[in-house]
Protein backbone atom coordinates (compact mmCIF):
# COMPACT_ATOMS: atom_id res chain seq x y z
CA UNK A 1 0.00 0.00 0.00
CA UNK A 2 1.77 2.71 -1.47
CA UNK A 3 0.61 5.87 1.49
CA UNK A 4 0.93 9.37 1.99
CA UNK A 5 0.78 11.03 5.21
CA UNK A 6 -0.70 14.89 5.85
CA UNK A 7 0.13 15.43 9.34
CA UNK A 8 -0.41 17.58 12.36
CA UNK A 9 -0.39 17.16 16.26
CA UNK A 10 0.28 14.13 18.84
CA UNK A 11 -2.21 11.58 16.92
CA UNK A 12 -0.66 12.57 13.37
CA UNK A 13 2.57 11.04 15.11
CA UNK A 14 1.31 8.25 16.40
CA UNK A 15 -0.74 6.84 13.33
CA UNK A 16 2.64 8.15 11.32
CA UNK A 17 4.44 6.06 13.80
CA UNK A 18 2.25 2.64 12.95
CA UNK A 19 1.93 3.13 9.52
CA UNK A 20 6.09 3.03 9.15
CA UNK A 21 5.59 -0.20 11.09
CA UNK A 22 3.62 -1.72 8.81
CA UNK A 23 5.24 -4.09 6.64
CA UNK A 24 2.37 -3.91 3.85
CA UNK A 25 2.44 0.32 3.95
CA UNK A 26 5.27 2.01 1.88
CA UNK A 27 5.00 5.83 3.20
CA UNK A 28 6.37 7.63 0.46
CA UNK A 29 6.08 10.86 1.92
CA UNK A 30 4.96 13.12 5.45
CA UNK A 31 3.67 16.22 4.85
CA UNK A 32 3.56 18.81 7.95
CA UNK A 33 3.41 22.30 9.23
CA UNK A 34 6.61 24.11 9.47
CA UNK A 35 8.39 24.35 12.74
CA UNK A 36 7.61 28.49 12.97
CA UNK A 37 3.61 27.01 13.51
CA UNK A 38 4.77 25.52 17.37
CA UNK A 39 3.49 29.17 18.53
CA UNK A 40 0.73 29.26 16.67
CA UNK A 41 -1.43 25.62 16.58
CA UNK A 42 -1.99 24.54 19.96
CA UNK A 43 -0.54 21.62 21.12
CA UNK A 44 1.85 21.28 18.20
CA UNK A 45 4.45 18.40 17.98
CA UNK A 46 7.51 18.07 15.91
CA UNK A 47 8.21 14.93 13.44
CA UNK A 48 11.81 14.94 12.80
CA UNK A 49 12.33 12.59 15.37
CA UNK A 50 10.13 9.60 13.62
CA UNK A 51 10.32 10.36 9.98
CA UNK A 52 13.83 10.74 7.62
CA UNK A 53 14.27 14.01 6.68
CA UNK A 54 14.30 12.66 2.82
CA UNK A 55 10.23 11.77 3.36
CA UNK A 56 9.64 15.02 5.64
CA UNK A 57 8.30 18.01 3.90
CA UNK A 58 7.06 20.89 6.15
CA UNK A 59 4.76 23.38 4.45
CA UNK A 60 2.63 26.23 4.93
CA UNK A 61 -0.45 24.99 2.58
CA UNK A 62 -0.71 21.51 2.06
CA UNK A 63 -2.46 22.44 -1.34
CA UNK A 64 0.80 24.13 -2.95
CA UNK A 65 1.50 20.56 -3.03
CA UNK A 66 -0.80 18.66 -4.81
CA UNK A 67 1.05 18.64 -7.75
CA UNK A 68 4.20 16.66 -6.31
CA UNK A 69 1.26 14.46 -4.11
CA UNK A 70 -0.17 13.44 -7.67
CA UNK A 71 3.25 12.74 -9.19
CA UNK A 72 3.67 10.35 -6.35
CA UNK A 73 0.20 8.14 -7.30
CA UNK A 74 -0.20 7.13 -3.98
CA UNK A 75 -3.12 4.21 -3.09
CA UNK A 76 -3.86 5.89 -0.04
CA UNK A 77 -3.58 9.30 2.00
CA UNK A 78 -3.95 9.92 5.35
CA UNK A 79 -5.00 13.37 6.88
CA UNK A 80 -4.62 13.66 10.45
CA UNK A 81 -5.05 17.01 12.96
CA UNK A 82 -4.46 19.00 10.27
CA UNK A 83 -6.94 21.77 9.67
CA UNK A 84 -6.59 23.13 6.00
CA UNK A 85 -8.90 21.57 3.40
CA UNK A 86 -7.79 19.35 0.95
CA UNK A 87 -7.57 19.76 -2.48
CA UNK A 88 -9.99 18.38 -5.06
CA UNK A 89 -6.92 17.34 -6.78
CA UNK A 90 -5.24 15.78 -4.12
CA UNK A 91 -8.24 13.94 -3.11
CA UNK A 92 -8.54 12.47 -6.73
CA UNK A 93 -4.75 11.73 -6.29
CA UNK A 94 -5.16 9.01 -4.49
CA UNK A 95 -6.46 5.23 -5.88
CA UNK A 96 -8.29 4.20 -3.34
CA UNK A 97 -9.01 7.31 -1.01
CA UNK A 98 -8.27 9.72 1.49
CA UNK A 99 -8.84 8.75 5.23
CA UNK A 100 -9.78 11.93 7.77
CA UNK A 101 -10.41 11.80 12.06
CA UNK A 102 -12.68 14.33 13.08
CA UNK A 103 -13.11 14.84 17.00
CA UNK A 104 -17.01 13.94 16.72
CA UNK A 105 -19.81 11.56 16.15
CA UNK A 106 -20.70 12.72 12.63
CA UNK A 107 -22.40 14.41 11.00
CA UNK A 108 -23.01 16.71 14.38
CA UNK A 109 -20.62 18.83 15.29
CA UNK A 110 -18.60 19.25 11.78
CA UNK A 111 -16.12 22.02 11.68
CA UNK A 112 -13.76 24.10 13.98
CA UNK A 113 -12.66 24.26 17.51
CA UNK A 114 -14.92 21.13 18.06
CA UNK A 115 -13.77 20.00 21.23
CA UNK A 116 -14.01 23.25 23.06
CA UNK A 117 -17.52 24.26 22.22
CA UNK A 118 -18.01 20.11 23.30
CA UNK A 119 -16.28 20.30 27.09
CA UNK A 120 -18.09 23.89 27.16
CA UNK A 121 -21.23 23.11 26.71
CA UNK A 122 -20.92 20.11 29.17
CA UNK A 123 -20.86 16.63 26.81
CA UNK A 124 -19.90 13.84 29.09
CA UNK A 125 -19.16 11.73 26.28
CA UNK A 126 -17.05 12.31 22.96
CA UNK A 127 -16.46 10.49 19.85
CA UNK A 128 -14.24 10.35 16.72
CA UNK A 129 -15.06 9.36 13.23
CA UNK A 130 -12.90 7.88 10.72
CA UNK A 131 -13.87 9.10 7.29
CA UNK A 132 -13.43 8.99 3.22
CA UNK A 133 -12.54 12.95 3.21
CA UNK A 134 -14.46 14.77 0.32
CA UNK A 135 -14.93 18.05 -0.96
CA UNK A 136 -16.86 19.33 1.56
CA UNK A 137 -16.41 19.80 5.54
CA UNK A 138 -16.07 16.53 7.21
CA UNK A 139 -19.07 15.01 5.09
CA UNK A 140 -17.40 11.77 3.37
CA UNK A 141 -18.68 8.49 4.10
CA UNK A 142 -18.18 7.08 7.61
CA UNK A 143 -15.54 4.33 7.99
CA UNK A 144 -16.06 3.79 11.57
CA UNK A 145 -16.79 5.46 15.10
CA UNK A 146 -15.31 5.38 18.58
CA UNK A 147 -16.67 6.76 21.41
CA UNK A 148 -14.92 7.88 24.76
CA UNK A 149 -16.22 9.35 28.46
CA UNK A 150 -15.72 13.10 29.28
CA UNK A 151 -14.56 13.41 32.58
CA UNK A 152 -16.35 16.32 35.12
CA UNK A 153 -12.36 17.08 35.76
CA UNK A 154 -11.07 16.59 32.37
CA UNK A 155 -9.60 19.56 30.68
CA UNK A 156 -9.33 20.10 27.46
CA UNK A 157 -5.60 18.32 27.51
CA UNK A 158 -7.27 14.91 28.97
CA UNK A 159 -9.58 15.48 26.16
CA UNK A 160 -6.93 15.71 23.77
CA UNK A 161 -4.67 12.67 24.70
CA UNK A 162 -8.45 10.93 24.57
CA UNK A 163 -9.35 11.53 20.76
CA UNK A 164 -5.66 11.13 19.71
CA UNK A 165 -4.89 6.97 20.84
CA UNK A 166 -8.88 6.85 20.02
CA UNK A 167 -7.70 7.69 15.94
CA UNK A 168 -4.93 5.35 16.68
CA UNK A 169 -7.64 2.65 17.73
CA UNK A 170 -9.63 3.05 14.66
CA UNK A 171 -7.10 2.76 12.39
CA UNK A 172 -5.57 -0.28 13.81
CA UNK A 173 -9.06 -1.91 13.68
CA UNK A 174 -9.76 -0.36 10.00
CA UNK A 175 -6.70 -0.07 8.51
CA UNK A 176 -6.08 -3.94 7.99
CA UNK A 177 -10.28 -4.37 6.43
CA UNK A 178 -8.92 -1.25 3.67
CA UNK A 179 -6.14 -3.06 2.73
CA UNK A 180 -7.94 -6.22 2.19
CA UNK A 181 -10.79 -4.36 0.36
CA UNK A 182 -13.32 -5.35 2.94
CA UNK A 183 -13.82 -2.49 4.82
CA UNK A 184 -17.77 -0.96 4.52
CA UNK A 185 -18.64 2.50 5.05
CA UNK A 186 -21.92 4.95 5.75
CA UNK A 187 -23.28 7.89 3.65
CA UNK A 188 -23.74 10.41 6.75
CA UNK A 189 -27.06 11.83 7.09
CA UNK A 190 -27.76 15.39 5.65
CA UNK A 191 -30.65 16.02 7.27
CA UNK A 192 -29.26 15.96 10.87
CA UNK A 193 -25.60 17.83 10.00
CA UNK A 194 -24.76 20.52 12.24
CA UNK A 195 -21.37 22.46 12.18
CA UNK A 196 -19.31 24.62 14.33
CA UNK A 197 -17.62 27.62 13.62
CA UNK A 198 -13.63 28.53 14.85
CA UNK A 199 -13.72 30.34 17.93
CA UNK A 200 -12.28 33.62 18.53
CA UNK A 201 -10.71 35.26 21.57
CA UNK A 202 -13.84 36.38 22.81
CA UNK A 203 -15.33 32.94 22.86
CA UNK A 204 -13.19 32.68 25.92
CA UNK A 205 -14.10 35.90 27.83
CA UNK A 206 -15.68 34.89 31.24
CA UNK A 207 -19.34 35.89 31.97
CA UNK A 208 -19.28 36.24 35.62
CA UNK A 209 -22.99 36.55 35.09
CA UNK A 210 -23.51 32.60 34.18
CA UNK A 211 -24.03 29.69 36.67
CA UNK A 212 -21.12 28.11 37.97
CA UNK A 213 -20.98 24.86 36.05
CA UNK A 214 -21.15 27.20 32.73
CA UNK A 215 -18.00 29.03 34.21
CA UNK A 216 -15.86 25.74 34.85
CA UNK A 217 -16.43 24.11 31.95
CA UNK A 218 -15.31 27.02 29.52
CA UNK A 219 -11.95 27.06 32.05
CA UNK A 220 -11.62 23.65 31.33
CA UNK A 221 -12.50 23.83 27.59
CA UNK A 222 -9.26 26.01 26.82
CA UNK A 223 -6.86 26.17 29.38
CA UNK A 224 -3.42 25.11 27.99
CA UNK A 225 -2.77 23.97 25.69
CA UNK A 226 -5.65 26.13 24.40
CA UNK A 227 -5.30 29.78 24.59
CA UNK A 228 -7.26 30.27 28.00
CA UNK A 229 -10.43 31.77 29.69
CA UNK A 230 -9.56 34.73 30.55
CA UNK A 231 -11.15 37.77 32.90
CA UNK A 232 -10.31 41.98 33.18
CA UNK A 233 -9.27 42.76 36.53
CA UNK A 234 -7.97 46.53 37.22
CA UNK A 235 -7.47 46.48 33.54
CA UNK A 236 -5.11 43.69 33.35
CA UNK A 237 -5.90 40.17 31.29
CA UNK A 238 -6.03 37.47 33.20
CA UNK A 239 -5.78 33.95 31.91
CA UNK A 240 -8.09 31.51 34.35
CA UNK A 241 -6.21 28.48 33.74
CA UNK A 242 -7.61 26.23 36.52
CA UNK A 243 -10.76 25.90 38.61
CA UNK A 244 -13.29 24.04 41.01
CA UNK A 245 -17.31 25.11 41.14
CA UNK A 246 -17.12 25.38 45.40
CA UNK A 247 -20.46 26.09 47.67
CA UNK A 248 -19.29 29.62 49.10
CA UNK A 249 -22.21 31.65 50.59
CA UNK A 250 -23.28 33.75 53.73
CA UNK A 251 -25.61 36.25 54.67
CA UNK A 252 -26.16 39.17 52.03
CA UNK A 253 -24.44 36.63 49.58
CA UNK A 254 -27.25 37.48 46.75
CA UNK A 255 -26.70 41.34 47.11
CA UNK A 256 -22.75 41.07 45.89
CA UNK A 257 -22.12 41.67 42.46
CA UNK A 258 -21.11 39.02 40.08
CA UNK A 259 -17.26 38.74 39.43
CA UNK A 260 -16.72 40.06 42.75
CA UNK A 261 -13.88 38.15 44.98
CA UNK A 262 -15.50 37.34 48.00
CA UNK A 263 -12.68 34.95 49.86
CA UNK A 264 -9.52 33.03 49.91
CA UNK A 265 -9.07 29.30 50.42
CA UNK A 266 -5.72 28.92 52.40
CA UNK A 267 -2.69 27.78 49.71
CA UNK A 268 -5.47 27.19 47.37
CA UNK A 269 -6.73 30.59 45.54
CA UNK A 270 -9.22 33.27 45.37
CA UNK A 271 -13.05 32.37 45.21
CA UNK A 272 -14.83 34.67 42.76
CA UNK A 273 -18.93 34.91 43.05
CA UNK A 274 -21.10 33.88 40.27
CA UNK A 275 -24.53 33.68 39.62
CA UNK A 276 -25.02 30.49 41.67
CA UNK A 277 -22.40 29.27 43.40
CA UNK A 278 -18.71 30.42 43.68
CA UNK A 279 -15.87 29.37 41.55
CA UNK A 280 -12.94 28.75 43.34
CA UNK A 281 -9.78 30.31 40.68
CA UNK A 282 -6.90 28.12 41.67
CA UNK A 283 -4.73 28.93 38.89
CA UNK A 284 -4.12 31.59 36.59
CA UNK A 285 -1.53 33.66 34.27
CA UNK A 286 -1.10 37.44 33.22
CA UNK A 287 1.81 38.72 31.73
CA UNK A 288 3.23 35.02 30.97
CA UNK A 289 3.98 34.53 35.15
CA UNK A 290 1.92 31.73 36.51
CA UNK A 291 0.18 32.44 39.62
CA UNK A 292 -1.12 29.96 41.81
CA UNK A 293 -1.68 29.28 46.01
CA UNK A 294 -0.78 31.77 47.82
CA UNK A 295 0.72 33.74 44.83
CA UNK A 296 -3.24 34.50 43.90
CA UNK A 297 -4.41 35.29 47.17
CA UNK A 298 -1.36 37.91 47.80
CA UNK A 299 -2.05 39.33 44.15
CA UNK A 300 -6.00 40.00 44.43
CA UNK A 301 -7.78 41.59 47.06
CA UNK A 302 -11.38 40.76 48.51
CA UNK A 303 -14.11 42.99 47.09
CA UNK A 304 -12.23 43.68 43.88
CA UNK A 305 -14.69 42.62 40.92
CA UNK A 306 -13.28 41.39 37.63
CA UNK A 307 -14.85 43.24 34.65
Amino acid sequence: MRAVIIAGLKNGKLITKYLFEDVETDVLKVYVLKDEYETKVSDFVKFDDVVDENLLCKVDNINDYEEEISNLKPDIIFVVGWSQLISRRIINSAKIGVIGFHPSKLPKDRGRSVLAWQIAEGYEKGCVSMFWINEGVDSGNIIGQEEYIINYSDTIKEVLEKVYYTCLDLLKKYYPLIKNKKVTSIKQDESISTYRRKRNKYDGKIDWSEDSRSIYNLIRAITEPYPGAFAIYNGVEVLVLAAEEIIYTFNGFDYIKTGTIIGYMPYKGIIVKCKDNSILVKKAKIDGTYLEGEKLIHFFKIGDKFE
